[in-house]
């Protein structure tokens, strides 16, 4: 399996940390994120899979959880890792 490591900015970390209520798709892909979240909060370890599901997730009807996601997508665009293009 190949892992990334993703160089996150404060605003990505913050969104990825928010508290996760309930349970369903989402809020496993945030709870899991928010476990490979370096302890410093600035490198977040990431499997091809997780690349996937953000990139699926992200394109889904807009609401809380895919706004979410932005912030993290345009730092995997710039870094490469996403061909997801802007909306």
């Amino acid at each position: 399996m190949t892992t990334h490591s993703v160089n996150v900015t404060p605003e990505a970390a913050a969104k990825i940390r928010k508290p996760v209520e309930g349970n369903g798709g989402f809020q496993t892909l945030f709870r899991k994120l928010q476990g490979q979240l370096g302890s410093r909060g600035s490198v977040l370890t990431l499997t091809d899979q997780d690349l996937e599901r953000i990139e699926r997730y992200k394109s889904y009807e807009p609401g809380g959880y895919e706004d979410r996601l932005e912030a993290l997508l345009e730092l995997l665009r710039q870094q490469g890792l996403s061909q997801q293009p802007e909306d």
